[in-house]
């Protein structure tokens, strides 16, 4: 299950970032150099109507979230042990790129705009992302204590 969300949660931030970002974005430029640029287009009319009834934090900032949560629990996933400390180690890695990026952003050393949404969004999916880790590992030692 935890596999699941992660790659939902990878998922939908990505789609919200092609869906709603600007266009101004350098993978914009990408997709049209792969021949995509039509297709997302296309998606990006279907979907702009939809961002007037969203919070303008819901895809400008969940995203990068999303996108931390998920690689969190694919952390999770990858070391499987609850407590493990390579897991913990891989974790904290996760949350330090994520959390150094925006902090970066405030100081001027990371390209773009620091906004404290960002960081706050960041820790509450760090939090989840601890949590669903925490209940997923204690399930695997009560399977394995009932065998």
């Amino acid at each position: 299950m935890v596999r699941i969300w992660s790659v939902l949660s990878m998922t939908l931030g990505g789609m919200m970032y092609v869906l709603w970002r600007p266009d101004s974005l350098k993978m914009f430029s990408w997709f049209s150099a792969m021949g995509m640029g039509v297709p997302v287009a296309t998606m990006r009319e279907w979907a702009a109507p939809y961002s007037a009834n969203m919070p303008t934090w819901t895809y400008m900032s969940l995203p990068q979230a999303l996108w931390l949560l998920s690689g969190c629990l694919a952390v999770h996933v990858v070391w499987r042990r609850h407590g493990c400390r390579q897991e913990q180690f891989w974790m904290a890695v996760v949350m330090l790129l994520a959390a150094g990026g925006e902090l970066g952003q405030a100081v001027g050393i990371v390209e773009g705009v620091f906004d404290v949404t960002d960081l706050v969004l960041i820790v509450v999916a760090f939090l989840a992302a601890l949590a669903i880790a925490s209940t997923a590992g204690r399930r695997i030692e009560t399977k394995r204590a009932a065998i």
